[in-house]
This record gives structure tokens, C-alpha cells and sequence, in this order.
């Protein structure tokens, strides 16, 4: 079970499919998510990619950080898990939180990355927002995350898309989001809050796709047109009848507008 280490903490992260000559994919999941998350769609890139996958620090089996407050640090994490792994450079997935950290990847550790997908996230949150995360850090720090799962549910798999999908498709989501820490939710929270690099994006050069989709509730149309807007070059995809977890909820959609965009490169 391969961990990385960053500031004395271990990062988990898991190593599968291609040899090492092969093209690296590295994926960064979402808030209060954990590697599993991407499992689908590493069983579809495993033949012709290196696929790692990162724990974020208090998710997953990877150990809590106070300084996961600061994207900038998560992005370390991700470069720690490269350096653990002997990766040089990789092509590099996010959702949500994952994308946002891919941007601070894009601006700071240019040199390491082939490639940026950036899915269902936003280069800045609106003003509005910081209270809604005041309430939610609150909500977590007084009922844990267990208390958090079907609101989160909701408000990911998108407007009218929830009931289509049962037990078998939401429960290990519901068991990642409980699996948190509350010390990783609060810090990695913070972090979110204070996402804020949209004027800086034009500082970009590394090749770039946006992935949105058209029911996502948390990060609307609005937010991958201005990301892909800011990013010189960036391509972008909307994903139909898709919410916030894409990647789960049109797997081959997504798989799609991945290999459409790698193939481009």
C-alpha cells in the first residue's frame, strides 16, 4: 500500500494498471471523497495509462494536515505523491476540489504536468458562498460528517437525477463522505472557502480541458465557462444530464471527453 509523504504526514495514494514507461494519469477526487472514487474510471484507463490516485490529507487512509487549508498545499500532496511514485510529469484529473487544486497545479507546478482536466469546479466562488461554508464547517464540527450525507447527496447527483440512482450506485459514496475525518473536512473546507484564482489563470500554459455538466447544482454553467474562458487554449466539454459527480453518474461520457482530449494533444 503505497504512501507518500508531506510536512512528517502520509499521503495514501494507489498505483495501478500500466508499466512505468506508460503515460502517468494522476486523480484528485472531490470534497469529503477519497481515491475509490475514481476506481470506474482508472478500470477504463489502467491498459494504457499508469494510473495513481491521491487520498487528500484526513480522507481516505491518507493522515490529517492543518496546513490542508491552503490549496497551495494540497497541490504539494499531489507532487508528493509523483515524487513517491518516480513520476516525472503526468496528465492530471480533478473534481470539484480536485479541479481546484489542479489550477493551483497549473500555476505552480507547471514543470510536472502533461496535461490539466479540470471537472465540475470553479476558479473563484462567488461572495455568497463563504457564508453557506461558514454554516456547513459549523454543521460538520457539531454532528460529524454522517449528518452531512444526504444533503451532500443531494446537492451532487443534481436536479432531478438522485432517484435514478439506488443503493448500489449511492451507498459508497455515502461511505466515503462518512469515512472523513472532521479535521480533513474542516481543513481541506477552509481551503474551498478561499478558492479564489480566476485572475491568475491567464498565467496557464499548460493544455487544459473543462468538464461541466448541465445539472450540477454546486457549480453551475457559469463557473466552467468562465474557468475555460481564463485559461489560455483551454478546451471544455458540458456533460448532459450529468450533476456533480460526472464521473459516476455518465461514466462514458466522461471517459469520452477525456480520450477526445488527450488524443488532441
Amino acid at each position: 500500500m503505497p504512501f507518500a509523504t508531506l510536512d512528517g504526514r502520509r499521503v495514501h495514494y494507489t498505483d495501478t494498471g500500466g508499466a512505468n514507461d506508460l503515460p502517468a494519469l494522476i486523480f484528485v477526487h472531490a470534497y469529503t471523497c477519497n481515491a475509490s472514487l475514481w476506481d470506474g474510471m482508472i478500470a477504463r484507463f489502467a491498459p494504457s495509462y499508469r494510473c495513481l490516485a491521491v487520498d487528500l490529507p484526513g480522507h481516505g487512509q491518507s493522515e490529517p494536515n492543518d496546513k490542508a487549508a491552503d490549496m497551495g498545499f494540497l497541490a504539494q500532496s499531489v507532487i508528493a505523491v509523483l515524487d513517491d511514485a518516480g513520476v516525472e510529469r503526468a496528465h492530471m484529473c480533478g473534481l470539484s476540489i480536485g479541479g481546484m487544486i489542479g489550477q493551483h497545479l497549473g500555476l505552480s507546478h507547471a514543470d510536472r504536468m502533461l496535461s490539466l482536466v479540470l471537472a465540475c469546479t470553479t476558479g473563484r466562488l462567488p461572495s455568497e458562498a463563504a457564508s453557506m461554508w461558514d454554516t456547513r464547517l459549523e454543521a460538520i464540527t457539531k454532528r460529524g460528517l454522517w449528518a452531512q450525507i444526504h444533503e451532500t447527496m443531494e446537492r451532487w447527483y443534481g436536479a432531478g437525477l438522485i432517484d435514478g440512482f439506488g443503493p448500489a450506485d449511492l451507498d459508497p459514496v455515502a461511505r466515503m463522505i462518512g469515512s472523513t475525518t472532521v479535521a480533513g473536512a474542516l481543513s481541506c473546507g477552509l481551503a474551498v472557502k478561499a478558492h479564489d484564482v480566476l485572475d491568475r489563470l491567464g498565467d496557464v500554459s499548460t493544455p487544459t480541458l473543462v468538464i461541466g455538466a448541465d445539472r450540477d447544482l454546486s457549480f453551475p454553467a457559469e463557473h466552467p465557462q468562465a474557468l475555460a474562458g481564463a485559461i489560455p487554449g483551454a478546451q471544455m466539454v458540458m456533460l448532459k444530464d450529468a450533476g456533480h459527480m460526472a464521473p459516476v453518474q455518465v461514466p462514458d461520457a466522461f471517459e469520452t471527453a477525456l480520450r477526445d482530449f488527450y488524443a488532441s494533444l
